[in-house]
């Protein structure tokens, strides 16, 4: 993924570390159908249009009834590249935009939604905060089930982590 342009001025001083990151849209559709299945699921449940849907084109618009809303434009450049323009409207009605480069890199190396190359900067940082990562020292503070719960988190975290630097 590359970040080409964000209202967001913060996401765009981290876009170096975003464009070493692969996103595997097999996790991401797994995901989503997990969600759908949840039948506990709090979140909420938000209307989809799809607005154009073309070889060369997909035009998308989301719309939640907290009053957020989203559209993404997603324009094929070649068999292996797609730039993306989405726009979420949160629901105190401020915009944030997002442009964006895709390119396909083969299959996913995991089950992570978010993927990155195992020798890059990010996953050093990764690997190193990983290495820090104790849920016994993370979750001294709590006591009883609340500590139990802590415990399970940041099991959970640390195999998300190391699941994106395969």
């Amino acid at each position: 993924m590359e970040l080409l342009d964000s209202s967001n001025k913060e996401m765009l001083k981290h876009a170096k570390m975003a464009s070493g990151m692969g996103v595997c849209m097999d996790a991401a559709a797994e995901m989503n159908e997990q969600w759908k299945q949840n039948a506990a699921n709090p979140r909420e449940k938000c209307g989809v249009k799809v607005l154009q849907n073309t070889a060369s084109k997909a035009e998308v618009q989301v719309s939640c009834p907290s009053g957020t809303k989203s559209h993404a434009l997603i324009t094929a450049e070649s068999k292996d590249s797609y730039l993306t323009t989405s726009t979420v409207t949160g629901k105190d009605g401020k915009e944030m935009m997002i442009k964006a480069r895709y390119r396909y890199a083969g299959t996913c190396k995991s089950d992570s939604v978010l993927q990155m190359d195992s020798n890059s900067p990010q996953c050093a940082q990764i690997k190193a905060r990983l290495s820090q990562m104790d849920p016994a020292t993370a979750c001294a503070h709590a006591g009883g089930a609340e500590k139990a719960a802590c415990v399970e988190r940041m099991k959970t975290a640390t195999a998300q982590l190391k699941k994106m630097c395969p």
